[in-house]
C-alpha cells in the first residue's frame, strides 16, 4: 500500500512539472506558408506586318514581305518615312516625291528580284533617304531617283543600283532662285554622265547627289558630288549666279583724303 502511494504521489508530482513546463514554455512562432507568387507571362510583341493588306498580295515581292517579318518591318518603316515625308512637301511637289518612290520600288524589285535579304537592304537605305530630307530646312526639296544598270552576264553577278540625289529649292521666290534650281538639275545630270556604272559581285548602289549645304540671304551653298567631280558652288540669289572672286572680296570703305 505504501508503495502504490509513492507511485501515485510520484506521478501526481511529474504530471505537475510538466504542466508547469509547458505554462512557461513561449509558445512555437508559426510560420506562414509560402507565398507562391504567379507572374502572368506577357504575350510576346506582336510582330510587324507589310504595309499592304497581305490578303491582296500579287507581286513575288509583296508575298515575300508577306511571308519574312524582317522584310515586312523594313517595308512598314520605309512606308511611314514616306507618308510622314508626302506631309511636309509643298503640295505642288508631291507628284515628285511620288515618282522618286516609284522609281525606288522599280529599282529594288529589278535588282533584288526575290532575294529578301537584298530588298531588305534596300528599303533601308530608302528609309535613311527620306528621314535624312527630314533633317534639312523646309525650304529645300529632296529629290531621289534610282536606276539599274544593264543586266548582269554571270549568275553571281547582281545589277548595281544608281541612286541619284537632288536638292532643290522647294518655292523659289526670285528669279537668280529659279535659275539656280535648274542649275542644279544640270549639274546633277553631267555628274550623272560621269558616272560609270556597270554589275558587280553582290550589287550595290552608286550615285551622284547635287546638295545645298547651307543657304543666307547673300549664298547658297551647293556641294556636287560622284565618283570622279567633288566641288562646291557658292551661289549667288540675288546675282543669280555663281560668285566669283572679286563678288566675295570685302569692299574697302572709301575714306576721306583730309582724314589720312
Amino acid at each position: 500500500m505504501k508503495r502504490k502511494a509513492c507511485l501515485v504521489a510520484a506521478a501526481t508530482s511529474l504530471a505537475a512539472v510538466l504542466g508547469a513546463c509547458e505554462q512557461e514554455a513561449p509558445p512555437a512562432p508559426k510560420v506562414a506558408a509560402p507565398v507562391v507568387e504567379v507572374v502572368a507571362k506577357a504575350p510576346p510583341p506582336k510582330a510587324m506586318g507589310p504595309s499592304f493588306d497581305c490578303a491582296k498580295a500579287r507581286a513575288s515581292v509583296e508575298r515575300m514581305a508577306c511571308e519574312n517579318p524582317a522584310l515586312a518591318e523594313a517595308d512598314q518603316r520605309m512606308a511611314q518615312s514616306y507618308r510622314a515625308q508626302l506631309e511636309k512637301y509643298p503640295v505642288s511637289q508631291r507628284s515628285r516625291l511620288l515618282e522618286g518612290q516609284r522609281s525606288f520600288l522599280k529599282y529594288a524589285r529589278t535588282a533584288c528580284a526575290d532575294d529578301p535579304v537584298c530588298l531588305e537592304w534596300a528599303y533601308d537605305q530608302r528609309t535613311d533617304d527620306l528621314e535624312n530630307s527630314f533633317a534639312k530646312a523646309p525650304a529645300i526639296l529632296t529629290l531621289t531617283r534610282y536606276e539599274t544598270s544593264a543586266a548582269p552576264e554571270g549568275p553571281l553577278m547582281r545589277r548595281t543600283g544608281r541612286r541619284l540625289l537632288l536638292d532643290q529649292l522647294a518655292d523659289p521666290a526670285t528669279p537668280g532662285e529659279r535659275v539656280l534650281n535648274e542649275k542644279m538639275a544640270d549639274w546633277l545630270a553631267e555628274a550623272d554622265a560621269a558616272l560609270p556604272v556597270s554589275p558587280s559581285l553582290g550589287g550595290g548602289i552608286e550615285g551622284a547627289a547635287v546638295e545645298i549645304r547651307s543657304i543666307t540671304e547673300r549664298k547658297i551653298v551647293v556641294a556636287i558630288q560622284g565618283p570622279t567631280m567633288q566641288r562646291l558652288i557658292d551661289w549667288s540669289p540675288q546675282l543669280g549666279r555663281p560668285l566669283e572672286a572679286r563678288d566675295q572680296a570685302p569692299q574697302m570703305a572709301d575714306t576721306d583724303p583730309a582724314e589720312g
